[in-house]
């Protein structure tokens, strides 16, 4: 499991440097995006630092599971909208993830994220479902071989915890919940997958069918299909925020024992910061990572990523200013 912290340090300074290269009319996302994508928060100023910390947000500054899932989800999502299968779509995510563990080299939370992450990507190309515990399970075993001492680590305690909280609550709650929506609202104009659906679904379904003729007839240049099809856009917008404030929610409260032991701090307001400040690093990461790769080719497009990346930061540090600015819920 040790990866030699000399295997990656010159990659890890050449991309730090190119970081602020890209990134040198905004020092303030620099840093920020360099404590995202490599660990590195020299530069972050302490007051955002305190700020992250109020919000019970850090952990997007501190490289883990939602980096490493954001980088391979990333790469394997946009194999696939390339048209490339599903077994090299996998291995691409698999030989870039260990790419990124070289580069990032040997932090704990890396090395975790990225078992739980290979673990996946394998039963993947194994035509296989891992389901999220089985892939924690497989990477705290593989871990503790190794290096039995963590296992009272606050890190090691922290990370699987919240994955306990994620596999083990979370989700079973959206699979009763959420998931059954989810897919109700997708393709509603197709009468033949109404049959896979629960009663209530369909009716669902029909209701929006219903509502989208209606739409139709009142508005000349929508058709019908089209005003369905927003609806269900509108619905499943719903149901993935509904989701991403229950996940938020079950984490932050399933490591409150943790957080006050360690860190000696209670944020009221950390499952709703949370919402958002997730949303963006899963966006930020990727972003990034293509913002560098971009603009080591040609500088015209990587100024324009650049900007977008720009301002995705500058929305997350927003995003974490405007509640750390409420002294009493922290």
């Amino acid at each position: 499991l040790p990866i030699s912290a000399s295997a990656g340090e010159p990659r890890r300074g050449t991309l730090l440097a190119r970081i602020r290269s890209v990134f040198a009319d905004s020092p303030a996302q620099a840093a920020v995006l360099s404590a995202m994508l490599l660990g590195d928060r020299n530069f972050v100023d302490s007051r955002v630092a305190d700020e992250f910390r109020e919000t019970s947000s850090y952990h997007v500054l501190v490289i883990a599971g939602l980096h490493v899932g954001a980088l391979a989800g990333a790469i394997f999502f946009l194999a696939r909208a390339l048209r490339v299968g599903a077994l090299p779509a996998a291995f691409f995510a698999l030989v870039a993830l260990a790419a990124y563990v070289l580069i990032v080299q040997d932090r704990p939370p890396v090395l975790r994220a990225a078992l739980m992450a290979a673990a996946y990507l394998l039963a993947t190309m194994l035509f296989r479902r891992l389901d999220v515990l089985q892939a924690a399970a497989l990477a705290a075993l593989a871990i503790l071989f190794f290096a039995p001492r963590e296992l009272t680590g606050p890190s090691f305690q922290m990370s699987f915890l919240a994955m306990a909280a994620i596999g083990g609550i979370a989700l079973p709650w959206f699979s009763r919940s959420s998931e059954p929506l989810r897919r109700a609202l997708i393709l509603v104009n197709d009468v033949t997958r109404d049959p896979a659906h629960p009663p209530r679904m369909v009716q669902m379904r029909l209701d929006l069918r219903a509502l989208g003729k209606a739409a139709a007839r009142r508005i000349a240049l929508v058709t019908p299909e089209r005003a369905m099809n927003a609806l269900a856009w509108t619905g499943r917008i719903g149901v993935l925020a509904w989701e991403a404030a229950l996940l938020s929610l079950v984490i932050q409260l399933a490591m409150l024992p943790l957080s006050v032991a360690e860190f000696h701090r209670v944020s009221l307001l950390g499952p709703v910061a949370n919402v958002g400040a997730v949303f963006l690093a899963g966006a930020i990461v990727p972003a990034g990572l293509a913002t560098v790769g971009v603009a080591s080719i040609t500088a015209g497009l990587g100024r324009i990523a650049a900007h977008i990346t720009t301002r995705l930061i500058s929305i997350l540090l927003a995003n974490v200013h405007w509640f750390a600015r409420m002294r009493w819920s922290n």
